[in-house]
């Protein structure tokens, strides 16, 4: 699938993407992976992007930012199995595991893989 922003609301997204991508890390690392609703602030970066985008593209701008969150949490699952094949969700992550990883390289294959 083709990930695409709407152009006027590139640069509220670019910076949620940015926020988005730290927090996922912070939380992934904090959290041993695990996806904890009761601690996370993600939905933070959704509803601070939602304010800055027009009304009209806050679908797409929401769906499209779902995607990016999805892709970061699977660079960091893929990253710490990588590094020790018997991590599971829940075990501590190395230290330094995800230093690598950077969201635009993350998006980069997310670019790759919508255009096949």
């Amino acid at each position: 699938m083709k990930m695409q922003v709407v152009k006027n609301v590139l640069f509220p997204f670019r910076k949620a993407a940015n926020e988005m991508f730290e927090q996922t890390k912070k939380e992934f690392l904090q959290e041993n992976g695990v996806l904890n609703g009761d601690t996370t602030k993600r939905s933070d970066v959704y509803t601070n992007m939602y304010r800055k985008v027009q009304k009209n593209d806050r679908l797409a701008a929401g769906y499209t930012m779902q995607q990016y969150e999805r892709a970061y949490r699977q660079a960091f699952i893929s990253a710490a199995k990588a590094a020790d094949p018997g991590w599971e969700i829940g075990k501590p992550v190395s230290s330094g595991t995800l230093d690598g990883i950077t969201r635009e390289s993350v998006e980069a294959n997310l670019k790759k893989s919508g255009s096949s």
